[in-house]
């Protein structure tokens, strides 16, 4: 763990297994999650630096993790096309959201936790509710890299490698 303002690691958080390919921190700083190549997630107290749940629920490996500002729910996007939703602190499986042809690149939480953004290899941007309720998709020129929400969930930004970025708003 990087402590920008020390401008120091602070912690090192260690965990035996596969190798870790996407991570998070919670916007306190005090719960952090790490996705792996196995499709397995560890999520931590950073400030004790112990794990506080192992979570193992997708195929292939994970390719990105959000976490909901407040802590309580976990997303995870996978190789194997799927979306993980988790319940913190517990790591409960919610739900598995299923849409994308090929792997889930990118994922995103809404500031007020109701909504999901997704990117994929299949070259679509997917909004989501919570409940795994489809929303809208927009098709991009190429795989989708990033995701993420802005501007209390109204504004969602996309990006992928042969293609800036792009902003969407919500329709009113």
């Amino acid at each position: 763990v990087w402590d920008v303002r020390q401008r120091r690691v602070t912690r090192i958080l260690t965990a035996s297994g596969a190798k870790v390919t996407a991570v998070a921190l919670r916007g306190d700083g005090r719960v952090g999650v790490a996705g792996r190549a196995d499709g397995s997630l560890v999520a931590w107290d950073v400030v004790s630096g112990r794990p506080v749940a192992r979570l193992a629920g997708h195929e292939q490996g994970v390719r990105d993790v959000a976490l909901h500002a407040g802590g309580a729910r976990l997303a995870s996007a996978s190789s194997d096309g799927t979306v993980a939703l988790w319940r913190l602190p517990g790591g409960t499986l919610e739900r598995r959201l299923q849409g994308h042809q090929g792997a889930v690149n990118a994922v995103d939480l809404s500031e007020d936790g109701r909504l999901v953004l997704t990117g994929g290899a299949d070259r679509t941007a997917r909004l989501w509710t919570v409940a795994g309720k489809p929303q809208g998709r927009v098709t991009l020129p190429g795989p989708v890299t990033r995701v993420a929400f802005g501007a209390a969930g109204a504004v969602r930004w996309v990006a992928g490698a042969t293609f800036g970025p792009r902003s969407y708003r919500q329709a009113r």
